[in-house]
């Protein structure tokens, strides 16, 4: 299949989740792909790609995203209503896939409003996030993943042994009946929206797995 044609955005793409998805797309695909991060990551990995440089806490920066259009954007790196508010009125695209988090459902950790928890505003912050692109009239696409397990994972959350991974400091394995999915099979499968995206409709949020 050649899809050449088509132009893609990542936000993002230089650590473990959005750089599987960019390697498993070279990979697969001829997709123009384009990079638009902060350059401090991993800076000397996919080099042969387009870079454009922003830092998404500074709307300034992202105007480096002006007079450019993507078929697709995927944003691995937004956190926050205003990270997405900075970057969003310089992009110009047809969809918008926003990685998201099964994180936003954890009730128990939302309704303590523990402000000295930190995954409490990680779930806080997504969960407003997400309510703030579903208001907007962009075409929009929310994706959110369970806990996502593989190589180069920052999180600490899983360690690697006896050719598996594991969560840290048990024997028990990550899999879809605890709420875990593998990056490359999250990778594949988002790779599979992108491919028939006409088959989604705005607004549309996808939980994975």
């Amino acid at each position: 299949m050649d899809n050449s044609n088509l132009k893609i955005l990542v936000l993002g793409g230089t650590q473990m989740v959005g750089r599987d998805f960019v390697e498993t797309t070279i990979q697969n695909t001829n997709i123009n792909i384009s990079l638009a991060n902060r350059g401090v990551t991993n800076k000397t990995i996919f080099k042969d790609l387009e870079h454009i440089y922003i830092d998404r806490n500074n709307g300034l920066s992202c105007s480096n995203l002006m007079n450019k259009f993507f078929d697709i954007v995927v944003d691995f790196s937004c956190y926050n209503v205003e990270q997405y508010k900075n970057t969003i009125q310089y992009i110009n695209c047809k969809k918008y896939l926003l990685i998201s988090t099964q994180s936003v459902l954890d009730n128990n950790v939302l309704n303590k409003q523990d402000v000295n928890d930190p995954y409490y505003w990680y779930c806080y912050n997504k969960k407003e996030l997400e309510k703030y692109v579903l208001s907007l009239s962009t075409d929009s696409i929310i994706i959110r993943p369970g806990a996502i397990y593989g190589h180069n994972d920052y999180t600490n959350r899983f360690e690697y042994r006896d050719n598996n991974f594991y969560w840290k400091n048990t024997n028990n394995i990550p899999s879809q009946s605890n709420g875990c999915v593998s990056v490359k099979e999250f990778s594949l499968y988002l790779l599979g929206i992108i491919l028939n995206i006409n088959n989604y409709y705005k607004y549309q949020i996808l939980q994975i797995p």
